[in-house]
């Protein structure tokens, strides 16, 4: 076995995470997510272009199990997400997003207390409020620019004189944000999806 180098953009979770605790001597735990990594390594080396990497011997293919010919969506997407985990490659999906800690608070006016669904691109996440919860920085960002126009009614200086009506826009969403990721983390995660949809 020999060592090669190979750019950043192209390791595999596996070489990334040999290379992190090899070579930079950095802790990195099981379990820990491709983008975590990389983002480790970014912050040792911020100008890194290539890694050593060790020249694995070819394997015969792992013979595939046949599938059901029908699946729903959500088969293909948890499908499409398991061969990510196990390839090692950089994913788009919100399961490799940088994790933001956030909590919604419960308010007086009607519906105050019932869990707040989010829509992102298709896929829906329900996030109870008062709680502390983790959710990917895409919804996060995407309650962020939610918006909705409020009207109200404004009296005039006198009775005779009609009331007006005035809106504003307000957020769609109040939450607070406990934890937020470090900027190579975001960093990292904006250039992989850019890529990915700006090929």
């Amino acid at each position: 076995m020999s060592m090669k180098k190979k750019p950043i953009a192209d390791a595999t979770h596996n070489e990334l995470v040999d290379y992190a605790k090899t070579v930079l001597g950095l802790e990195i735990k099981n379990g820990t997510q491709t983008g975590h990594v990389l983002a480790k390594i970014r912050q040792a080396q911020p100008d890194i272009t290539e890694i050593l990497y060790v020249e694995q011997p070819a394997s015969a293919p792992v013979p595939v199990a046949a599938q059901p010919i029908a699946r729903t969506n959500e088969a293909l997407i948890a499908e499409t997400e398991a061969k990510v985990a196990v390839s090692g490659e950089l994913g788009t999906g919100p399961e490799h997003d940088p994790m933001v800690m956030i909590q919604i608070p419960k308010t007086g006016e009607p519906g105050g207390d019932r869990d707040v669904p989010v829509s992102v691109n298709g896929r829906q996440w329900i996030l109870q409020r008062d709680r502390k919860i983790e959710v990917p920085l895409r919804v996060v960002e995407a309650m962020q620019s939610a918006m909705q126009t409020l009207y109200e009614q404004k009296q005039g200086g006198s009775a005779v004189e009609r009331p007006e009506t005035v809106s504003r826009d307000v957020l769609s969403y109040n939450f607070n944000i406990l934890r937020y990721p470090s900027e190579p983390e975001i960093a990292a995660w904006r250039a992989r999806t850019d890529a990915a949809f700006n090929p």
